[in-house]
Parts: C-alpha cells; sequence; structure tokens
C-alpha cells in the first residue's frame, strides 16, 4: 500500500481516516484505510530513513523481550519432569544438582534411593528406593523431557526473529509451538 505525507500544519485541511506510521515533527507520514489514492495537500513518498531505523530498533526490543519472557517459561518447564520408571508416574526435579546426583548414580551403577513425588500428590516428596535400572529409564525420561523443551523454546525463538511485526512478535505465546510447526511442515 503507498505512503504518503502531509505536512502537519495541513492537517486541518484534510478528511477521511488514515493509518498514522510516522511524525517527524515536519510532516505525518499515513496509509489510507483503503486502497485509494490521496490527492493533494498530500504527497507521496517512501517512508524516511529514520522510521525504518526507529523501526528495527524497536522491533529489535520487542524480540529480545519476548525470548526473555520464552526463556523464563522454558526454565519454568525444567524444574521438573515425569517418569514412570517406578510403575506409575512420579515427577522429578531437574535442578542442576538433581541432575547431577542421578548422572553420579549412574556412573556409580547402584541401586540408590532418590527423591521423587507420585504425579497425583507433587509436593510429598521423599526418598524412594530406585534399582540401577529405574535409575537409568529416570534418567532417559529426564533428558527426553528436558531436550524437548528447549527444543520448542529454540523453535519459538527463531519465529520470533523471523517475525518483521510489532503485534505479531507480541502475540507469540509458548502454547503457539503446535501451529508454528504445523506451518512450517506446509
Amino acid at each position: 500500500m503507498k505512503t504518503y505525507k502531509l505536512s502537519t500544519d495541513k492537517i486541518a485541511e484534510v478528511k477521511g481516516e488514515f493509518k498514522t506510521l510516522y511524525s517527524n515533527g515536519r510532516f505525518i507520514y499515513v496509509q489510507p484505510l483503503e486502497d485509494i489514492e490521496l490527492n493533494e495537500p498530500f504527497i507521496q513518498e517512501d517512508l524516511p530513513k529514520e522510521y525504518e531505523e526507529k523501526r528495527q530498533e524497536i522491533l529489535s526490543y520487542e524480540r529480545v523481550k519476548k525470548t526473555s519472557e520464552l526463556n523464563r517459561i522454558c526454565d519454568k518447564y525444567l524444574q521438573n519432569f515425569q517418569s514412570s520408571a517406578l510403575g506409575s508416574a512420579y515427577i522429578y526435579d531437574m535442578a542442576q544438582e538433581d541432575q547431577i546426583n542421578l548422572m553420579g548414580l549412574l556412573i556409580a551403577g547402584i541401586d540408590s534411593f532418590f527423591r521423587c513425588a507420585k504425579a497425583s500428590d507433587p509436593d510429598d516428596k521423599q526418598n524412594i528406593p530406585h534399582t540401577k535400572e529405574q535409575l537409568k529409564q529416570v534418567y532417559s525420561d529426564g533428558l527426553k523431557a528436558k531436550s524437548g523443551i528447549i527444543y520448542i523454546c529454540g523453535v519459538l525463538k527463531e519465529y520470533v526473529k523471523s517475525l518483521d511485526d510489532l503485534d505479531s512478535i507480541k502475540r507469540v505465546k509458548w502454547e503457539d509451538y503446535e501451529d508454528i510447526t504445523r506451518q512450517e511442515e506446509r
């Protein structure tokens, strides 16, 4: 759609509805709401360079802000994971210390107690005995959960980088992952 500039001292002379894109004090840059030609006092002209620079600066800021938001959500999802290594669903913590402890037990190749809670009562964490095979399964389930969450976060952040519209960037949510991947498959 074409863009037009209008001298700020001519604003009172025009009628109609326009989308204001930018103002530098001397001129207002607009687009008509419908695809029509605008006559004097409008002058058809591309947006000034400083508009695009400012727009890119704002987009960059919003991308960083959205990426930080997605990272916080990712961190929240990375706090724990679920495994059925004990025969039913249990919740395991995924803090760095928990991962190190689990890895240490795997390397040692021994049966051991490990802290978890039934999925039905996640606040009741207990040290429950696990066989070395169960610990391997817990480790595998944890890696699968962690890599899946990190992958989703990465896809969403790449999608945000590809957006060139402020409102689109602001609307991105964690739950959009499936819609985004379906679009990419087409």
